[in-house]
């Protein structure tokens, strides 16, 4: 057997160790393969998603510097973690608490480029949150809340107008829910268009006559428009109903009334905004104290 072996051009014995080396080739590969699935695996399950939900919290709690959190939007928004409908509310929440620092950061080069890329990756996150679940009308409320955001920082009459739209979206989806109303009617309001803010704030009232905050807001908007009777009305009846709004617009009434001589009517209004900010109790000890 070992001569005939030896005559035969392929050597059965000689190809036992190429066999065997062969099959250790492949195992290697197959633990290669398995380790790189787990790598993967463990980063796109356990690492990934904790280190987006943990950029989240912060973002969240905004303990941190304005760069760190803008920073964290970043860490979010490329995240090849799966997000849900939570990330874009509290990146919308975090753009609007800087609004009173957006002089500041507009004087900083580097600081503008990193709220240019947040406003960028915030916009994106609700646009993509918006396509997996178009019926979310709180969805486009918030996403409007943002767009006024960029809108004034920006001086963008189309980031504005998508702004519009949005809570237009959201009045469409939900007619009953208030706050797009009031959002709606707040862009109006800032930009001193009080006619259209009447309109939504009027709507407002009918769609819920029981709440007193629109017809406080309603009440302004007609005090800005010039239209005095309306607005006490308003005042009054939202009063009624418990709501107590900024007291510079009960102020702003009042001296709207005595210089036009009634002065009755406007102690009673200051009379009727004590009370119902502190109570009948405390207003009377207070006036008995005067």
């Amino acid at each position: 057997a070992l001569i005939a072996s030896r005559a035969r051009p392929t050597s059965i014995i000689g190809d036992a160790p190429v066999a065997s080396a062969k099959r250790a080739g492949i195992r290697l590969a197959a633990a290669l393969a398995s380790v790189t699935v787990l790598v993967v695996a463990l980063w796109s399950d356990a690492y990934a998603p904790l280190r987006a939900n943990r950029a989240l919290s912060r973002i969240d709690s905004r303990d941190g510097s304005l760069e760190g959190t803008l920073a964290d939007l970043d860490v979010v928004s490329t995240s090849p973690a799966h997000q849900t409908a939570h990330t874009p509310f509290v990146m919308s929440q975090f753009m609007g608490s800087v609004a009173p620092r957006l002089k500041e950061i507009e004087a900083s080069p580097v600081q503008r480029r990193m709220l240019d890329r947040a406003f960028g990756e915030s916009i994106s996150a609700f646009a993509r949150e918006i396509h997996r679940d178009t019926l979310n009308d709180r969805l486009y409320s918030h996403e409007g809340s943002l767009l006024m955001e960029a809108a004034r920082f920006y001086k963008s009459p189309s980031y504005r107008r998508r702004a519009i739209d949005a809570f237009h979206k959201a009045i469409e989806l939900s007619a009953h829910r208030m706050q797009p109303r009031l959002l709606l009617a707040g862009v109006y309001t800032g930009e001193r268009d009080f006619e259209r803010a009447s309109v939504v704030l009027a709507d407002a009232v009918k769609n819920d006559p029981g709440l007193g905050e629109p017809r406080y807001r309603l009440a302004a908007a007609y005090l800005g428009a010039g239209q005095r009777d309306s607005a006490l009305t308003m005042l009054r009846s939202s009063l009624e109903l418990g709501y107590v709004g900024s007291p510079e617009t009960y102020l702003a009434m009042g001296k709207r009334l005595e210089l036009s001589g009634r002065s009755t009517e406007a102690a009673k209004l200051y009379s009727d905004y004590l009370e119902a900010k502190y109570s009948k109790a405390v207003w009377c000890i207070a006036f008995r104290k005067l």
